[in-house]
Protein backbone atom coordinates (compact mmCIF):
# COMPACT_ATOMS: atom_id res chain seq x y z
CA UNK A 1 0.00 0.00 0.00
CA UNK A 2 2.96 2.26 1.05
CA UNK A 3 4.95 1.53 -2.40
CA UNK A 4 1.25 2.51 -4.45
CA UNK A 5 1.22 6.09 -3.05
CA UNK A 6 4.76 6.96 -3.42
CA UNK A 7 4.23 5.53 -7.26
CA UNK A 8 0.90 8.03 -7.17
CA UNK A 9 3.17 10.77 -5.39
CA UNK A 10 5.66 10.24 -8.26
CA UNK A 11 3.54 9.92 -11.54
CA UNK A 12 1.41 13.31 -9.88
CA UNK A 13 5.30 15.47 -9.55
CA UNK A 14 5.91 13.78 -12.88
CA UNK A 15 2.91 15.50 -14.11
CA UNK A 16 3.30 18.45 -12.84
CA UNK A 17 6.60 19.04 -13.67
CA UNK A 18 5.32 17.91 -17.47
CA UNK A 19 2.75 20.52 -17.50
CA UNK A 20 5.06 23.20 -16.00
CA UNK A 21 7.43 22.59 -18.90
CA UNK A 22 4.65 22.80 -21.60
CA UNK A 23 3.35 25.97 -20.16
CA UNK A 24 7.29 27.35 -20.46
CA UNK A 25 7.19 25.98 -24.22
CA UNK A 26 4.03 27.83 -25.09
CA UNK A 27 5.68 31.12 -23.68
CA UNK A 28 8.48 30.94 -25.27
CA UNK A 29 7.17 29.99 -28.29
CA UNK A 30 4.79 32.56 -27.86
CA UNK A 31 7.29 35.36 -26.90
CA UNK A 32 9.35 34.15 -30.19
CA UNK A 33 5.62 34.85 -32.31
CA UNK A 34 5.78 38.43 -31.02
CA UNK A 35 9.22 39.13 -31.47
CA UNK A 36 8.65 37.95 -35.62
CA UNK A 37 5.78 40.30 -35.48
CA UNK A 38 7.36 43.46 -33.95
CA UNK A 39 10.28 42.90 -36.82
CA UNK A 40 7.76 42.25 -39.26
CA UNK A 41 5.81 45.69 -38.63
CA UNK A 42 9.34 47.22 -38.28
CA UNK A 43 10.38 46.28 -41.55
CA UNK A 44 6.63 47.75 -43.12
CA UNK A 45 7.38 51.03 -41.49
CA UNK A 46 10.02 51.29 -43.15
CA UNK A 47 8.86 51.05 -46.22
CA UNK A 48 11.87 49.06 -48.11
CA UNK A 49 12.10 50.15 -51.86
CA UNK A 50 11.70 46.11 -53.62
CA UNK A 51 12.51 47.97 -56.74
CA UNK A 52 16.00 48.92 -56.01
CA UNK A 53 16.25 46.49 -53.31
CA UNK A 54 16.11 43.63 -56.60
CA UNK A 55 18.77 46.22 -58.40
CA UNK A 56 21.34 46.62 -56.40
CA UNK A 57 21.17 42.43 -55.58
CA UNK A 58 21.27 41.44 -59.60
CA UNK A 59 23.80 44.22 -60.46
CA UNK A 60 25.95 45.29 -58.50
CA UNK A 61 28.12 42.02 -58.32
CA UNK A 62 28.63 42.18 -62.09
CA UNK A 63 29.38 46.41 -61.40
CA UNK A 64 31.54 45.16 -58.47
CA UNK A 65 34.12 42.81 -60.48
CA UNK A 66 34.07 45.33 -63.30
CA UNK A 67 34.92 48.54 -60.99
CA UNK A 68 37.46 45.78 -58.97
CA UNK A 69 39.34 44.77 -61.92
CA UNK A 70 39.14 47.96 -63.70
CA UNK A 71 40.60 50.38 -61.00
CA UNK A 72 42.60 47.82 -58.91
CA UNK A 73 45.84 49.41 -57.41
CA UNK A 74 47.87 47.12 -58.73
CA UNK A 75 47.19 48.74 -62.22
CA UNK A 76 48.80 51.77 -60.98
CA UNK A 77 52.03 51.28 -59.55
CA UNK A 78 54.55 53.30 -60.08
CA UNK A 79 52.64 56.27 -61.08
CA UNK A 80 51.23 59.32 -59.31
CA UNK A 81 48.05 57.86 -59.34
CA UNK A 82 48.02 55.14 -57.05
CA UNK A 83 47.16 56.47 -53.45
CA UNK A 84 43.77 57.64 -55.46
CA UNK A 85 43.75 54.24 -56.59
CA UNK A 86 43.94 53.27 -53.12
CA UNK A 87 41.28 55.09 -51.80
CA UNK A 88 38.61 54.55 -54.75
CA UNK A 89 39.43 50.62 -54.72
CA UNK A 90 38.52 50.92 -50.52
CA UNK A 91 35.09 52.53 -51.30
CA UNK A 92 34.41 50.27 -53.96
CA UNK A 93 34.79 47.27 -51.42
CA UNK A 94 32.79 49.53 -48.54
CA UNK A 95 29.50 49.84 -51.38
CA UNK A 96 29.80 46.12 -52.74
CA UNK A 97 26.23 44.97 -52.41
CA UNK A 98 25.33 49.24 -53.28
CA UNK A 99 24.69 49.59 -57.26
CA UNK A 100 23.97 53.57 -56.96
CA UNK A 101 26.99 54.30 -54.79
CA UNK A 102 29.09 52.08 -57.01
CA UNK A 103 27.69 53.96 -60.31
CA UNK A 104 29.01 57.05 -57.93
CA UNK A 105 32.33 55.80 -57.46
CA UNK A 106 32.96 54.59 -61.40
CA UNK A 107 32.11 58.25 -62.42
CA UNK A 108 34.33 59.72 -59.54
CA UNK A 109 37.29 57.10 -60.46
CA UNK A 110 36.87 57.93 -64.27
CA UNK A 111 37.43 61.21 -63.59
CA UNK A 112 40.16 61.12 -60.98
CA UNK A 113 42.05 58.18 -62.64
CA UNK A 114 42.00 59.10 -66.41
CA UNK A 115 44.47 56.31 -67.77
Amino acid sequence: MKNIIISYAWQGIALVEFLVICFLLFKNRRKQKDVLKDALNKNKKNKIDMDSLMVDMHHSQELYKKLSRKFHPDRFIGTSLMDEAEQIFKKIQENRTNYASLLEIQIEAEQTLKN
